[in-house]
């Protein structure tokens, strides 16, 4: 443990050879000098396993910390401009056409409340990712607790694939069986979320057989657990981590060109796929494989019918009249689309599909910039989220919005200590 030395501008630098302060007035300094790196400490902390608490607790992440956090910046440096970015623009045009399909939105005072949520949390999760790259030189602190808060969440994760239920069970016991098999598979996604992190984490501080111990340990916890999407999404982790080891400059090209590509072919594609197999022969209930099928050629058959002008937000809640019989799910309707991109195209029409596939595009390609240790890793995180934002969740969920920003926030938080540290 070091004490404070003396401050750099807005950040603390620290003497290593000086007397250790208790670790209370190590933490009142590192509140007071930089409160940005203290609130992603206290992050990495509980983001990994909070959900396994409860699942909507991830939600709350979000807006307390980067207010907070966001507020001590501005207050000792009032540098308003640090929060400039390109990315406004694209919060811009989402919020664009969420105002403007709400004339035809099928409830008006829905699309007003998304309107909102959307705004909301949005505007948050580019903050918080800005506040990311602003800290100062205490990273190795903030990865030591993210690992801490892993082996938290592997052992809570643990608990409830063998108790059916776990801690939320056991906080919450009349909650419904529903609610309870999602207590374990939102904050297993969220984990699917930080396992670039995780493992960047883990290798600084030069435990790289750590770092794929604890990838190997959510893995077999996964694979024994009910949540398929989230072992499917470490499987592409790890699989997209290999590629990129091997073939970096291919792997970037793939997540960037590739992923924008097809996100804007993805309802032609499901049209396409529909039109090869109209009995609907392929049904796999162990991934409820036929059942999401089904919803994606609906909605793919959907967007079709108004490619250009959409349905409106929230639009898969309210139609009933699917263009196909809905065979592979018990209720026969659905609330959303189990694909965030399907869901842009679904309400936006083409100009929320070319809003995803630019905005993934022009977020992607940055990882170019960061050292070639790190590239892999955050390659297979980005081919990790796109395939469980692919398969799952609605795309204006609460905990869900806040779970990915805080995950790329985190991610970013970590990546530049370690590339710093590793130099």
């Amino acid at each position: 443990m070091v004490r404070p030395d003396h401050t750099d501008g807005d950040h603390m630098t620290f003497d290593s050879d000086s007397h250790p302060l208790p670790w209370h007035r190590e933490w009142a300094g590192l509140l007071k000098n930089d409160p940005v790196a203290a609130g992603f400490i206290m992050l990495a902390f509980l983001m990994p396993f909070i959900g396994f608490v409860s699942s909507r607790a991830v939600s709350v992440l979000l807006p307390l910390f980067t207010i907070l956090m966001a507020g001590a910046y501005l207050a000792r440096t009032k540098d308003f401009a640090a929060f400039k970015s390109n990315a406004w623009f694209f919060i811009a045009v989402l919020l664009a056409l969420v105002a403007i399909t709400g004339f035809w939105a099928f409830d008006p005072g829905m699309a007003a409340e998304r309107f909102g949520k959307i705004f909301f949390f949005t505007s948050l999760g580019l903050i918080l990712f800005q506040l990311a790259g602003m800290s100062g030189n205490n990273d190795a602190l903030a990865r030591k607790v993210l690992i801490a808060g892993t082996i938290i969440a592997i052992a809570l994760y643990t608990w409830a694939v063998v108790t059916e239920g776990g801690l939320y069970t056991l906080l919450s016991p009349e909650s419904e069986w529903a609610a309870q098999f999602n207590a374990a598979n939102k904050p297993a996604n969220a984990l699917v979320l930080l396992t670039g992190a995780i493992f960047i984490a883990a290798a600084a501080q030069g435990k790289t057989l750590g770092a794929w111990m604890l990838i190997a340990a959510l893995f077999i916890v996964m694979f024994f657990s009910p949540s398929q999407s989230s072992l499917a999404g470490m499987a592409v982790w790890i699989a997209a981590y290999g590629i990129a080891r091997g073939a970096p400059g291919f792997a970037r090209q793939l997540t960037s060109l590739g992923g924008a590509a097809l996100i804007l072919a993805m309802p032609f594609l499901f049209a396409g796929l529909f039109a090869l197999n109209p009995d609907r022969s392929l049904d796999w209930q162990a991934a409820s494989l036929g059942a999401r099928l089904d919803v994606y050629y609906a909605v793919g058959l959907q967007i079709l019918q108004a490619p250009f002008l959409g349905h409106g937000i929230e639009a898969a809640r309210f139609i009933s009249d699917w263009p196909i019989e809905i065979i592979h799910m018990r209720e026969g309707t659905f609330h959303h689309t189990h694909n965030g991109f399907l869901q842009l195209w679904l309400e936006f029409g083409v100009l929320g599909g070319a809003l995803g596939a630019a905005g993934w595009f022009f977020f992607t390609r940055h990882v170019a910039h960061w050292s070639a240790a790190l590239q892999p890793a955050l390659i297979a995180s980005l081919a990790a989220f796109f395939f469980v934002f692919s398969v799952t969740y609605g795309a204006w969920q609460s905990w869900w919005l806040s779970g990915i920003a805080v995950a790329a926030a985190l991610t970013r938080f970590v990546a530049h200590g370690a590339e710093r540290d590793m130099a």
